[in-house]
């Protein structure tokens, strides 16, 4: 029924659109509370890409010293760490033998809040891997790894996500075998769940410093934000934006063309180019990114389902945390449909490569886009097909889950 409503929603977009634009765009308008995170399935729904700026704003906005949260005492672009930066790290959730994390108030009172490096060597090993089939796209958390001018991505997680995977034991991958032998189809997060995954890239002109919002390593080492995408369950599947420096467009592709893929992908933006081309390339103006370093970050698109109005498969892409894949052959909701856990190992039962397509002229492989179905799960070697699986909702980090001791 939830998911009926929410596709009766979809198609009256159309026809609500200049009444619901309205409620969004005045939200940034009475300018207060900006710092609040939000969760509207309405505006989600009629004004996705307004709503992903009031996200990019909330989330982005300066934390408490030494509490999770947003500081309203603050002003957006005030140097520090972020509301999302505080957030549990998939690290500190999928923990050696299945052990529960944390609860939010324990890991709120010991965050950490320097950064650590992980060795280049593992950042090579997991480039190496994701050519060959994308076994294990996010291996760990930056800023870490170190190859020359790329990190690798780190994913945190709010909350009500923590919450709900603590309580129904996802964090044991034995608990999900389980489900899945129980042949129970999916799990559904909480509406209020979040979820941020983030790239960095290894600043070394002081002149970058201020154009990024950046991060220190023990070392030293300043690392800027490139890549950022946050998914929230406003939505049945999730509502999807994915946010990138405008430095991808060229000059990254420029200097490391094989974790940069480049903008042949044009960003969408209604929000920011109100009356203008949709990929119009700016950022939006009156809601506090001006004379900050947020106004470095452009909208690349937002997803609220598998096709649009007349059919055609949504294309959204992130041309770093995608940078392995073909930019037009790529969907995050396509892609996180085949999150799914047998009734035995391996995590990642299904390819996220489709092998229909060739790999192009870059070695660059194809994802996938539009509606997922059986034809499109492409067991991995070792892998039993006709063996029940469980759809992980979307939540491609649940694949990190341990098995029990």
């Amino acid at each position: 029924m939830k998911m009926l409503i929410a596709s009766l929603l979809i198609a009256m977009t159309t026809c609500s659109t200049a009444v619901a634009q309205s409620a969004c765009q005045a939200f940034f308008k009475k300018g207060a509370d900006l710092y609040l995170e939000p969760q509207d399935t309405q505006m989600a729904l009629f004004e996705p890409d307004c709503y992903a700026w009031r996200l990019f704003v909330a989330l982005n906005w300066p934390s408490r010293k030494d509490q999770c949260g947003a500081d309203p005492g603050k002003q957006l672009g005030a140097e520090g760490e972020t509301v999302w930066e505080k957030w549990i790290s998939k690290h500190d959730v999928f923990l050696p033998g299945a052990k529960a994390p944390a609860t939010w108030d324990s890991h709120c009172g010991t965050v950490q809040i320097a950064k650590t490096l992980a060795p280049s060597a593992q950042l090579a090993a997991a480039r190496t891997q994701m050519a060959d089939q994308a076994g294990d796209l996010t291996p760990f958390e930056p800023p870490t790894g170190d190859a020359s001018t790329a990190a690798d991505e780190e994913v945190r997680m709010n909350r009500e996500t923590l919450e709900f995977i603590a309580s129904k034991r996802l964090y044991s991958r034995n608990e999900q075998m389980r489900l899945a032998a129980a042949k129970i189809k999916t799990i559904e997060f909480p509406a209020a769940a979040k979820e941020v995954k983030a790239h960095w890239v290894k600043l070394e002109d002081p002149a970058d410093f201020g154009r990024y919002h950046i991060g220190k390593a023990s070392d030293g080492t300043v690392y800027g934000l490139v890549g950022w995408h946050v998914t929230t369950k406003d939505l049945p599947r999730w509502f999807w934006a994915t946010f990138e420096h405008v430095d991808n467009e060229t000059r990254w592709p420029t200097e490391d063309p094989g974790s940069f893929a480049g903008w042949s992908v044009k960003p969408i933006d209604r929000f920011a180019c109100d009356g203008e081309a949709v990929d119009c390339g700016k950022f939006p103006r009156g809601i506090g990114l001006d004379g900050t370093k947020w106004e470095n970050y452009r909208l690349k698109a937002t997803q609220i389902d598998w096709v649009d109005s007349l059919g055609e498969p949504t294309i959204v892409v992130n041309s770093k945390i995608e940078g392995g894949f073909i930019q037009s052959q790529s969907s995050c909701m396509s892609c996180h449909a085949l999150a799914m856990m047998g009734e035995a190992p391996p995590p990642m039962p299904f390819s996220i490569i489709n092998l229909d397509i060739p790999p192009d002229s870059s070695g660059r492989v194809a994802n996938f886009k539009g509606v997922v179905d059986a034809d499109d799960r492409r067991p991995r070697n070792g892998v039993d097909p006709n063996q029940h699986f469980l759809q992980l909702d979307f939540v491609w980090s649940l694949r990190n889950a341990q098995p029990e001791n």
